[in-house]
Protein backbone atom coordinates (compact mmCIF):
# COMPACT_ATOMS: atom_id res chain seq x y z
CA UNK A 1 0.00 0.00 0.00
CA UNK A 2 1.47 3.67 -1.08
CA UNK A 3 2.39 6.12 1.56
CA UNK A 4 -0.52 8.44 2.55
CA UNK A 5 -0.81 11.73 4.74
CA UNK A 6 -3.58 13.45 5.57
CA UNK A 7 -3.96 17.45 5.50
CA UNK A 8 -7.06 16.71 8.28
CA UNK A 9 -6.15 19.20 11.45
CA UNK A 10 -6.00 17.58 14.67
CA UNK A 11 -7.56 19.14 17.83
CA UNK A 12 -5.38 21.31 19.37
CA UNK A 13 -4.61 21.01 22.90
CA UNK A 14 -6.10 23.96 25.27
CA UNK A 15 -3.06 25.67 27.43
CA UNK A 16 -5.20 28.44 28.33
CA UNK A 17 -5.23 29.27 32.05
CA UNK A 18 -2.42 26.09 32.32
CA UNK A 19 -0.11 25.81 34.92
CA UNK A 20 3.68 24.12 33.74
CA UNK A 21 3.11 20.75 33.91
CA UNK A 22 4.90 17.88 33.15
CA UNK A 23 4.05 15.48 30.23
CA UNK A 24 5.92 11.96 28.62
CA UNK A 25 5.82 12.10 24.96
CA UNK A 26 5.41 8.54 23.60
CA UNK A 27 4.86 6.50 20.28
CA UNK A 28 2.59 3.68 19.59
CA UNK A 29 4.87 0.14 19.54
CA UNK A 30 4.09 -0.07 15.43
CA UNK A 31 5.57 3.61 14.92
CA UNK A 32 8.79 3.76 13.01
CA UNK A 33 10.24 7.50 12.84
CA UNK A 34 12.75 8.19 9.88
CA UNK A 35 14.45 11.79 10.77
CA UNK A 36 16.68 13.76 7.99
CA UNK A 37 17.41 16.98 8.84
CA UNK A 38 14.87 18.83 10.11
CA UNK A 39 12.45 16.66 8.08
CA UNK A 40 10.23 13.96 9.34
CA UNK A 41 8.76 10.55 8.84
CA UNK A 42 6.50 8.82 10.75
CA UNK A 43 4.78 5.43 9.71
CA UNK A 44 2.33 3.32 10.84
CA UNK A 45 3.96 -0.13 10.41
CA UNK A 46 0.26 -1.77 10.74
CA UNK A 47 -1.60 0.15 8.03
CA UNK A 48 1.52 2.24 5.93
CA UNK A 49 -0.30 5.43 7.32
CA UNK A 50 2.44 8.31 7.03
CA UNK A 51 2.52 11.54 8.66
CA UNK A 52 5.63 13.72 7.38
CA UNK A 53 6.47 17.50 8.90
CA UNK A 54 9.38 19.33 8.11
CA UNK A 55 10.13 21.30 11.82
CA UNK A 56 13.37 21.17 13.23
CA UNK A 57 11.48 21.37 16.80
CA UNK A 58 9.97 17.75 15.83
CA UNK A 59 13.03 16.81 14.72
CA UNK A 60 14.55 17.08 17.48
CA UNK A 61 12.29 16.22 19.52
CA UNK A 62 12.02 13.10 17.58
CA UNK A 63 15.81 12.59 17.78
CA UNK A 64 15.66 12.39 21.68
CA UNK A 65 13.03 10.29 21.40
CA UNK A 66 15.20 7.96 19.40
CA UNK A 67 18.01 7.74 21.56
CA UNK A 68 18.76 4.35 23.40
CA UNK A 69 18.74 5.76 26.54
CA UNK A 70 14.94 7.39 26.22
CA UNK A 71 13.31 3.92 26.27
CA UNK A 72 10.61 5.68 23.99
CA UNK A 73 9.88 8.35 26.01
CA UNK A 74 10.69 12.15 26.48
CA UNK A 75 9.72 14.66 29.04
CA UNK A 76 7.99 17.66 27.78
CA UNK A 77 7.23 20.75 30.09
CA UNK A 78 3.91 22.80 29.22
CA UNK A 79 5.99 26.14 28.95
CA UNK A 80 8.96 24.81 26.89
CA UNK A 81 9.53 25.69 23.25
CA UNK A 82 8.87 21.98 22.32
CA UNK A 83 5.25 22.14 23.62
CA UNK A 84 4.67 25.16 22.56
CA UNK A 85 5.55 24.64 18.90
CA UNK A 86 4.71 20.75 18.68
CA UNK A 87 1.13 21.23 20.05
CA UNK A 88 -0.55 20.41 16.83
CA UNK A 89 1.71 17.66 16.15
CA UNK A 90 1.08 16.13 19.67
CA UNK A 91 -2.92 16.57 18.81
CA UNK A 92 -2.16 14.88 15.35
CA UNK A 93 -0.42 11.51 17.10
CA UNK A 94 -3.02 11.71 19.32
CA UNK A 95 -5.70 11.92 17.07
CA UNK A 96 -4.51 9.47 15.02
CA UNK A 97 -3.38 6.72 17.52
CA UNK A 98 -0.04 6.82 16.58
CA UNK A 99 0.79 8.58 20.70
CA UNK A 100 1.04 11.63 22.08
CA UNK A 101 1.09 12.97 25.37
CA UNK A 102 0.75 11.22 28.74
CA UNK A 103 0.28 13.60 32.17
CA UNK A 104 3.06 12.62 34.52
CA UNK A 105 1.06 13.57 37.40
CA UNK A 106 -1.37 11.47 36.55
CA UNK A 107 0.18 8.48 35.35
CA UNK A 108 1.83 6.07 37.45
CA UNK A 109 4.22 4.40 34.97
CA UNK A 110 5.91 5.49 31.84
CA UNK A 111 4.67 4.83 28.59
CA UNK A 112 8.02 2.54 28.19
CA UNK A 113 8.93 0.52 24.81
CA UNK A 114 11.67 -1.37 23.32
CA UNK A 115 12.05 0.70 20.25
CA UNK A 116 13.55 -0.59 17.27
CA UNK A 117 16.74 1.43 18.12
CA UNK A 118 17.33 -0.61 20.95
CA UNK A 119 17.50 -3.26 19.01
CA UNK A 120 20.77 -5.01 17.99
CA UNK A 121 20.41 -6.96 14.67
CA UNK A 122 22.89 -10.34 15.06
CA UNK A 123 22.64 -11.01 11.30
CA UNK A 124 25.73 -11.30 8.84
CA UNK A 125 27.30 -7.71 7.88
CA UNK A 126 26.20 -7.47 4.12
CA UNK A 127 28.96 -8.56 1.66
CA UNK A 128 29.66 -12.01 4.03
CA UNK A 129 26.70 -13.61 2.44
CA UNK A 130 27.64 -17.78 2.41
CA UNK A 131 31.21 -17.01 4.56
CA UNK A 132 29.05 -17.38 7.58
CA UNK A 133 31.50 -18.93 9.20
CA UNK A 134 33.45 -15.82 9.61
CA UNK A 135 31.51 -15.65 12.96
CA UNK A 136 32.90 -18.32 15.23
CA UNK A 137 31.43 -19.01 18.69
CA UNK A 138 33.79 -21.20 21.47
CA UNK A 139 32.17 -22.29 24.08
CA UNK A 140 35.62 -23.30 26.43
CA UNK A 141 33.61 -24.68 29.26
CA UNK A 142 29.97 -25.99 30.45
CA UNK A 143 30.03 -25.02 34.25
CA UNK A 144 28.44 -22.81 36.10
CA UNK A 145 27.70 -22.10 39.86
CA UNK A 146 24.52 -19.77 38.68
CA UNK A 147 20.92 -20.51 38.45
CA UNK A 148 19.29 -18.05 36.05
CA UNK A 149 15.57 -18.65 35.58
CA UNK A 150 15.97 -18.97 31.50
CA UNK A 151 19.77 -20.51 31.53
CA UNK A 152 18.54 -23.59 29.37
CA UNK A 153 16.78 -21.42 26.77
CA UNK A 154 18.84 -18.04 26.50
CA UNK A 155 21.40 -19.30 24.13
CA UNK A 156 18.55 -20.27 21.68
CA UNK A 157 17.44 -16.71 21.37
CA UNK A 158 20.80 -14.79 22.19
CA UNK A 159 24.07 -15.13 22.49
CA UNK A 160 24.85 -15.78 25.58
CA UNK A 161 26.61 -17.80 28.23
CA UNK A 162 24.91 -21.25 28.61
CA UNK A 163 25.35 -24.46 31.14
CA UNK A 164 25.16 -27.29 29.74
CA UNK A 165 24.43 -30.88 30.44
CA UNK A 166 28.27 -31.83 30.28
CA UNK A 167 28.68 -29.66 33.02
CA UNK A 168 32.45 -30.66 33.69
CA UNK A 169 33.73 -30.36 29.72
CA UNK A 170 36.24 -27.89 29.33
CA UNK A 171 38.26 -27.24 25.58
CA UNK A 172 41.42 -28.29 26.01
CA UNK A 173 44.30 -26.07 25.26
CA UNK A 174 45.55 -27.92 22.14
CA UNK A 175 42.12 -27.72 20.61
CA UNK A 176 42.34 -24.00 20.82
CA UNK A 177 46.13 -23.55 19.50
CA UNK A 178 45.09 -25.94 16.30
CA UNK A 179 41.90 -23.60 15.79
CA UNK A 180 43.61 -21.04 15.76
CA UNK A 181 45.75 -22.14 13.26
CA UNK A 182 43.96 -23.44 11.32
CA UNK A 183 41.48 -20.03 10.98
CA UNK A 184 41.62 -16.87 8.76
CA UNK A 185 42.55 -14.34 10.78
CA UNK A 186 39.50 -12.36 9.45
CA UNK A 187 37.38 -14.43 11.90
CA UNK A 188 35.44 -12.94 14.81
CA UNK A 189 35.93 -15.24 18.01
CA UNK A 190 33.25 -14.96 19.81
CA UNK A 191 34.07 -16.66 23.59
CA UNK A 192 31.37 -18.76 25.06
CA UNK A 193 30.81 -21.56 27.91
CA UNK A 194 28.93 -21.50 31.16
CA UNK A 195 30.81 -19.22 33.34
CA UNK A 196 33.98 -18.90 31.13
CA UNK A 197 36.74 -17.79 33.90
CA UNK A 198 35.93 -21.29 35.76
CA UNK A 199 37.57 -23.15 33.05
CA UNK A 200 41.10 -24.21 35.02
CA UNK A 201 43.34 -22.40 32.29
CA UNK A 202 41.52 -19.36 31.83
CA UNK A 203 44.37 -17.48 32.08
CA UNK A 204 46.20 -18.95 29.81
CA UNK A 205 43.14 -18.99 27.41
CA UNK A 206 42.81 -15.81 27.24
CA UNK A 207 46.89 -15.22 26.58
CA UNK A 208 46.49 -17.43 23.49
CA UNK A 209 43.78 -15.79 22.21
CA UNK A 210 45.71 -12.52 22.38
CA UNK A 211 48.28 -13.85 20.56
CA UNK A 212 46.35 -14.99 18.31
CA UNK A 213 45.66 -12.07 16.54
CA UNK A 214 41.86 -12.48 15.89
CA UNK A 215 39.13 -10.02 16.87
CA UNK A 216 37.74 -11.98 19.76
CA UNK A 217 34.65 -10.74 22.19
CA UNK A 218 34.04 -12.57 25.74
CA UNK A 219 30.45 -13.47 26.74
CA UNK A 220 29.94 -13.20 30.79
CA UNK A 221 26.56 -12.83 32.84
CA UNK A 222 26.83 -9.90 34.80
CA UNK A 223 26.89 -11.87 38.16
CA UNK A 224 30.19 -13.59 36.90
CA UNK A 225 31.14 -10.01 35.81
CA UNK A 226 33.94 -8.15 38.40
CA UNK A 227 36.76 -5.53 38.13
CA UNK A 228 39.54 -8.69 38.30
CA UNK A 229 38.03 -10.74 35.30
CA UNK A 230 37.68 -7.22 33.27
CA UNK A 231 41.44 -6.55 33.78
CA UNK A 232 41.94 -10.50 33.14
CA UNK A 233 40.42 -10.43 29.91
CA UNK A 234 41.61 -6.61 28.54
CA UNK A 235 39.81 -7.06 25.38
CA UNK A 236 35.73 -6.40 23.94
CA UNK A 237 33.62 -7.89 26.72
CA UNK A 238 29.58 -8.76 26.40
CA UNK A 239 28.13 -9.02 29.95
CA UNK A 240 24.42 -10.01 29.92
CA UNK A 241 22.03 -8.38 32.47
CA UNK A 242 18.73 -10.04 33.59
CA UNK A 243 16.14 -9.20 36.30
CA UNK A 244 15.48 -8.55 38.81
CA UNK A 245 19.16 -7.38 39.57
CA UNK A 246 21.25 -9.70 42.12
CA UNK A 247 23.37 -7.77 44.97
CA UNK A 248 26.44 -8.55 42.80
CA UNK A 249 26.41 -5.71 40.15
CA UNK A 250 29.56 -4.18 38.58
CA UNK A 251 28.47 -2.26 35.73
CA UNK A 252 31.25 0.02 34.44
CA UNK A 253 30.90 2.32 31.63
CA UNK A 254 34.19 1.62 29.25
CA UNK A 255 34.68 1.45 25.62
CA UNK A 256 35.17 -1.74 25.10
CA UNK A 257 31.75 -3.33 27.44
CA UNK A 258 28.46 -3.84 25.64
CA UNK A 259 25.82 -4.60 27.99
CA UNK A 260 22.83 -6.94 26.39
CA UNK A 261 20.41 -6.43 29.22
CA UNK A 262 17.58 -9.20 28.45
CA UNK A 263 13.60 -8.19 28.78
CA UNK A 264 11.02 -10.65 29.11
CA UNK A 265 8.42 -8.24 30.92
CA UNK A 266 7.55 -4.79 31.75
CA UNK A 267 8.82 -5.29 35.22
CA UNK A 268 12.23 -5.90 33.66
CA UNK A 269 11.73 -2.87 31.20
CA UNK A 270 11.07 -0.50 33.84
CA UNK A 271 13.90 -2.11 35.82
CA UNK A 272 16.16 -1.99 32.92
CA UNK A 273 15.08 2.04 32.36
CA UNK A 274 16.39 2.70 35.64
CA UNK A 275 19.96 0.48 35.74
CA UNK A 276 20.65 2.56 32.44
CA UNK A 277 19.32 6.05 33.98
CA UNK A 278 21.59 4.99 37.36
CA UNK A 279 25.14 3.87 35.68
CA UNK A 280 24.78 5.54 32.18
CA UNK A 281 26.35 2.73 30.26
CA UNK A 282 27.60 4.05 26.65
CA UNK A 283 27.05 0.93 24.83
CA UNK A 284 24.17 -1.30 25.63
CA UNK A 285 21.16 -2.91 23.26
CA UNK A 286 17.61 -4.72 24.02
CA UNK A 287 17.37 -8.19 23.73
CA UNK A 288 13.66 -8.97 23.92
CA UNK A 289 13.32 -12.67 25.15
CA UNK A 290 10.29 -14.87 24.57
CA UNK A 291 9.86 -16.68 27.31
CA UNK A 292 6.65 -18.51 25.45
CA UNK A 293 3.83 -17.15 27.88
CA UNK A 294 5.22 -13.20 27.59
CA UNK A 295 2.88 -12.49 24.01
CA UNK A 296 1.00 -9.89 25.97
CA UNK A 297 4.80 -7.97 26.65
CA UNK A 298 5.56 -8.40 23.39
CA UNK A 299 2.59 -6.79 21.65
CA UNK A 300 2.17 -3.54 24.16
CA UNK A 301 5.93 -2.88 24.25
CA UNK A 302 8.08 -4.10 21.85
CA UNK A 303 8.40 -2.72 18.57
CA UNK A 304 6.56 -4.96 15.60
CA UNK A 305 6.90 -4.35 12.32
CA UNK A 306 3.99 -6.26 10.59
CA UNK A 307 0.10 -5.94 11.59
CA UNK A 308 -0.73 -10.09 11.77
CA UNK A 309 2.49 -10.17 14.30
CA UNK A 310 -0.82 -8.91 17.08
CA UNK A 311 -3.20 -11.67 16.02
CA UNK A 312 -1.89 -14.36 18.24
CA UNK A 313 0.31 -16.81 19.41
CA UNK A 314 1.33 -18.51 16.13
CA UNK A 315 2.62 -15.60 14.61
CA UNK A 316 4.47 -13.97 17.37
CA UNK A 317 6.14 -17.76 17.94
CA UNK A 318 6.80 -17.62 14.17
CA UNK A 319 8.46 -13.90 14.70
CA UNK A 320 10.69 -14.90 16.93
CA UNK A 321 11.99 -18.52 15.65
CA UNK A 322 12.33 -16.27 12.25
CA UNK A 323 14.81 -14.07 13.72
CA UNK A 324 17.17 -17.16 15.06
CA UNK A 325 17.10 -18.80 11.97
CA UNK A 326 18.49 -15.65 11.07
CA UNK A 327 20.64 -14.86 13.27
CA UNK A 328 21.91 -18.66 14.33
CA UNK A 329 21.24 -20.27 11.53
CA UNK A 330 22.66 -18.02 8.66
CA UNK A 331 25.68 -16.57 10.68
CA UNK A 332 27.34 -18.63 13.16
CA UNK A 333 29.86 -21.55 13.44
CA UNK A 334 29.79 -23.31 17.07
CA UNK A 335 32.62 -25.24 18.37
CA UNK A 336 31.51 -26.87 21.45
CA UNK A 337 34.44 -28.00 24.50
CA UNK A 338 34.15 -32.00 23.62
CA UNK A 339 35.36 -30.26 20.27
CA UNK A 340 31.88 -30.79 18.29
CA UNK A 341 31.39 -28.70 15.49
CA UNK A 342 27.50 -27.03 14.73
CA UNK A 343 25.56 -24.31 13.15
CA UNK A 344 23.10 -24.08 15.93
CA UNK A 345 23.17 -24.82 19.30
CA UNK A 346 20.83 -28.30 18.68
CA UNK A 347 21.98 -28.97 15.03
CA UNK A 348 23.78 -31.88 13.85
CA UNK A 349 27.43 -32.08 14.49
CA UNK A 350 28.89 -31.71 11.21
CA UNK A 351 33.01 -32.62 12.64
CA UNK A 352 34.77 -32.98 15.64
CA UNK A 353 38.19 -30.84 16.04
CA UNK A 354 39.65 -33.94 17.42
CA UNK A 355 39.13 -36.34 14.96
CA UNK A 356 39.82 -33.21 11.76
CA UNK A 357 41.30 -30.54 10.75
CA UNK A 358 39.04 -27.29 10.97
CA UNK A 359 39.67 -26.22 7.34
CA UNK A 360 37.87 -29.23 6.31
CA UNK A 361 35.17 -28.93 8.72
CA UNK A 362 34.77 -25.25 8.06
CA UNK A 363 33.77 -26.75 4.07
CA UNK A 364 31.10 -28.39 5.20
CA UNK A 365 29.80 -25.62 7.16
CA UNK A 366 29.71 -23.43 4.05
CA UNK A 367 28.03 -26.14 2.41
CA UNK A 368 25.17 -26.81 4.81
CA UNK A 369 24.29 -22.83 5.26
CA UNK A 370 24.34 -22.90 1.36
CA UNK A 371 21.53 -25.70 1.39
CA UNK A 372 20.19 -24.04 4.19
CA UNK A 373 19.77 -20.61 2.74
CA UNK A 374 18.34 -22.02 -0.63
CA UNK A 375 16.13 -24.07 1.10
CA UNK A 376 14.50 -21.29 3.49
CA UNK A 377 14.44 -19.11 0.43
CA UNK A 378 12.30 -20.78 -1.39
CA UNK A 379 9.77 -21.66 1.62
CA UNK A 380 7.56 -20.26 3.91
CA UNK A 381 10.24 -19.27 6.71
CA UNK A 382 12.13 -16.63 4.45
CA UNK A 383 8.41 -15.13 2.99
CA UNK A 384 7.33 -14.23 6.45
CA UNK A 385 10.24 -13.26 7.86
CA UNK A 386 10.14 -10.53 10.31
CA UNK A 387 13.06 -9.07 8.87
CA UNK A 388 13.32 -10.42 5.06
CA UNK A 389 13.15 -6.74 3.84
CA UNK A 390 16.29 -5.66 5.64
CA UNK A 391 18.20 -8.90 5.88
CA UNK A 392 21.59 -9.08 3.71
CA UNK A 393 21.08 -12.69 3.05
CA UNK A 394 18.16 -11.77 0.83
CA UNK A 395 19.30 -9.60 -1.04
CA UNK A 396 22.69 -11.67 -2.54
Amino acid sequence: MALQYTQKIAPKINMNNMAPRTFWFYLKPFIYPVVKGEKTLLLNTMDKYAVIEQDGVIASLLQKWMDRSSFGVVEVSSDSEEYLRCSQFFSKMEYHAMGGLADKAHESHKPLQITPFQYKMLSPAAGTGLHSSNEVTLYINSSCTRNCTWCDSYCDQLRCCTKRSDSGAVMDLDLIRNFIRNTDKSVTLNVCGGNITMHPQFDTVVELLRQSGLHCIYHLHYRNFNADVEKKIGAPIVVSVDFPLGEELYLPNRENITYQFIITSKDDLEQCEACVRKHAPEHFFLAAFHTGTNQDFFENYVFLQQKNMLCGAGELHSMVRNKILNRIYFSQTLIFPNGDVRVATDGDVLGNLYTHPYKKIREKVIHHHNVQLVETQNGETCRDCLFAGICPLSHK
